[in-house]
């Protein structure tokens, strides 16, 4: 069974772009039906913040491929975290701050990997030939849950932080995803996806049992449970832009309200109680970033600029303005440690940069041949 997502996340993948601009020429992008019916662009999704509130880890595909990265909690300073083949996302901090868990799709298969917060010992945790993905850590960092497909649907799993004593905790007849434990660490929290919607449920760790948290008939993703409640995106009404909105309920299913309504996918707790979020709110920009909204909720405060997703000159479009600053700067050596024109992270900012910028405009805001 497929999980509905929102439109706005399905996205043609945009790694695969930048080699065909290079083989054809970004105006012949540009030109194609490939592109004419969607905006595309960079997708920075799925934040985390660090347990001592001074990092966020999340997943872009800003260089081509979807990997993991590591910014200050102010959005200010950034660094690439995974490197290699694999498609990684779904980042999920170890309790003492020290360790990511993640997944990787390599060869068509996902896994569940784990890497130091400096970026190394990486290791691999789940080794099978079906897919193990959406880890997440319980609160006395001894164990990971996640999801798997090995038993022919996506189950909710748990295994000791090393990868050993993996056990199946869910035997539903829909699908379970984002699996997310529990502040005493005896339940895990999780989305059940059936009859064409999704709501949220708990398992009972011990025992196997299982609870409905909120009712059917909407789709309630992403859960993020914590002292404050379980904080989750859905597109429940009122809902007037039609993106889902983040929403908070108690873990027994009371106190169910709406707390902010900016579209918004991925929100997680942080240590002060604020929420980070995937932000869609704008959407004439073909791409989302991360922005975070106080405990009181209001206006969104932007945690990675828009630069980091292309809107080079800020004004809330990623079009030939963008790629003008870009060339403006050609031939020269890119500032460290992020510099937002060098789009491949070669140190340098070359012509190269133009193209790969190119690939990511709102198709709309770009002419059919980009400035020389």
């Amino acid at each position: 069974m497929k999980i509905p997502y929102p439109k706005s996340i399905l996205r043609v993948s945009w790694g695969v772009l930048p080699f065909l601009a290079l083989l054809l020429g970004a105006s012949w992008l540009l030109q194609t039906n490939l592109m004419a019916t969607e905006d595309y662009g960079t997708i920075s999704a799925r934040p985390a913040m660090s347990p001592n509130g001074q990092e966020i880890v999340f997943s872009s595909d800003v260089t081509g491929t979807t990997k993991l990265w590591i910014a200050t909690a102010d959005g200010q300073s950034l660094r690439l975290l995974t490197s290699g083949v694999g498609i990684d996302d779904s980042p999920s901090w170890s309790p003492d701050g020290t360790t990511i868990a993640f997944s990787s799709r390599q060869n068509n298969v996902k896994d569940v990997w784990t890497i130091q917060r400096d970026g190394s010992n990486l290791r691999q945790l789940t080794s099978k030939t079906l897919n193990n993905f959406q880890p997440t850590w319980s609160t006395n960092g001894t164990r990971i849950a996640f999801v798997s497909d090995r038993s022919g649907t996506n189950d909710i799993w748990i295994m000791n932080a090393d990868g050993t004593n993996q056990v199946r905790l869910t035997q539903l007849s829909g699908e379970e995803s984002e699996p997310s434990f529990s502040p005493l660490g005896d339940e895990v929290a999780f989305c059940e996806t059936t009859n064409g919607s999704s709501f949220l449920m708990a398992v009972n760790i011990a025992s196997g049992a299982t609870r409905s948290i909120t009712s059917s008939g909407f789709n309630d993703w992403h859960p993020s449970w914590s002292s404050s409640g379980i904080v989750f995106s859905s597109d429940r009404p009122p809902n007037a832009s039609g993106n889902p909105t983040i929403w908070v309920v108690q873990s027994n299913g009371t106190g169910l309200h709406q707390f902010s309504n900016l579209a918004a996918l991925h929100p997680s707790w942080t240590p002060n109680g604020d929420v980070l979020f995937t932000d869609e709110t704008n959407p004439g920009v073909a791409a989302s970033g991360i922005s975070q909204v106080s405990s009181g909720g209001g206006s969104p405060h932007p945690l990675l600029p828009g630069s980091f997703n292309g809107d080079l000159n800020g004004d809330g479009i990623i079009d030939l303005k963008d790629i003008a600053i870009i060339q403006q700067a050609l031939n020269t050596v890119a500032n460290q440690p992020y510099d937002a024109r060098d789009r491949n992270k070669d140190g340098k900012i070359d012509g190269l940069d133009v193209r790969l910028l190119t690939t990511t405009c709102t198709f709309a805001r770009c002419a059919s041949t980009p400035p020389q």
